[in-house]
């Protein structure tokens, strides 16, 4: 991970934690802590002994890693508790319109943003969704409630419901419900017309070459590919012949030549796979009796083009025989 992305994820867990100490015990809060530090525990142990040192196959296997979506929703709950609790609701609703027009620029001018806010587009979607839920719904005692609110606040309450829906229509518009966060993770529309044609016109058993930083054939095409980095072999006797495939391919001596950073690795596979020469995808796709191949360059004339999108060719190195 790059440090923002662990900044953005370590955040809440102080403030959570401060939150706990202000709260009066109850069962609730007990079953929450004892879940949250279940599972971080067992992150801290995949951390340290799937990822620093390796102990063994299936703790690997485990993924344990997945779990921490649920400490982070823990966290993030107490660290909102922590906010309302300590701020004065002016400041809470001053807060929410300033946020309502911040990711309405994000939406509407997203250019105007460096990539890490714009393409995080499934987060943005997900803080305007709490937002409009904090507008329409007044925690607490309604009674009480009122008392605290003093009758300015109000008018920040209103603002930030007239920003937040329409917002909200805009982001779900505009398909910020799928989550960006690298390059590699949305397929184009031009690589799905490539995965849908080969799942409709090519032989069920064909093996396609296919450039080793996407992510979606064998989901939409339902062909067999050569390699790609994603789907990485899960049992220690098959992660040789992946690394070795994905050299092969990328025509590198190892794969610690590529940045050692998830977010970074598909843009240097791309760029690579992009560099090789025509001859040597041909000859890797022989290799390994691979029929068709998914390039962004012209193919040599030996090869048949049978469908191109956008900059995706599909060509087909053995045209003579019956589909």
């Amino acid at each position: 991970w790059p440090l923002a992305l662990w900044i953005s994820f370590l955040w809440p867990f102080p403030l959570a934690i401060l939150a706990i100490r202000r709260l009066p015990k109850s069962s609730q809060i007990r079953e929450a802590c004892r879940v949250s530090l279940i599972l971080c525990g067992m992150i801290l142990v995949a951390l340290m002994f799937a990822g620093v040192w390796f102990i063994s196959e299936p703790l690997v296997q485990a993924s344990l890693f997945r779990f921490s979506i649920y400490p982070k929703l823990l966290t993030c709950i107490g660290a909102g508790i922590y906010f309302y609790d300590r701020w004065e609701c002016r400041v809470m609703d001053f807060i929410l319109v300033c946020l309502s027009i911040a990711i309405g620029l994000v939406i509407l001018v997203p250019n105007s943003f460096p990539p890490i806010v714009t393409e995080n587009r499934a987060a943005i979607f997900a803080v305007l969704f709490l937002e409009a839920l904090f507008v329409l719904f007044e925690t607490g005692d309604r009674d009480s409630t009122r008392q605290r609110f003093p009758q300015y606040a109000r008018t920040y309450r209103y603002i930030s419901a007239i920003l937040a829906f329409p917002m909200l229509a805009l982001a779900y518009a505009n398909g910020s419900l799928g989550l960006t966060g690298f390059k590699g993770s949305d397929p184009t529309p031009e690589y799905k017309f490539i995965c849908d044609y080969a799942r409709e016109h090519t032989p069920a058993d064909a093996i396609f070459l296919v450039p080793p930083e996407e992510q979606e054939f064998r989901l939409i095409a339902r062909r067999a590919i050569v390699i790609n980095f994603k789907g990485v072999a899960q049992l220690s006797s098959e992660l040789g012949e992946w690394r070795d495939r994905l050299c092969r391919v990328l025509d590198i001596p190892s794969l610690s030549v590529l940045p050692h950073r998830f977010d970074q690795v598909f843009d240097a596979m791309a760029k690579r796979y992009e560099e090789l020469p025509q001859d040597h995808l041909r000859k890797v796709a022989d290799e390994y009796h691979a029929r068709y191949i998914v390039t962004t360059r012209a193919l040599p004339s030996t090869a048949k083009e049978v469908f191109k999108s956008g900059r995706f060719h599909l060509y087909d190195l053995q045209p003579q025989q019956t589909k």
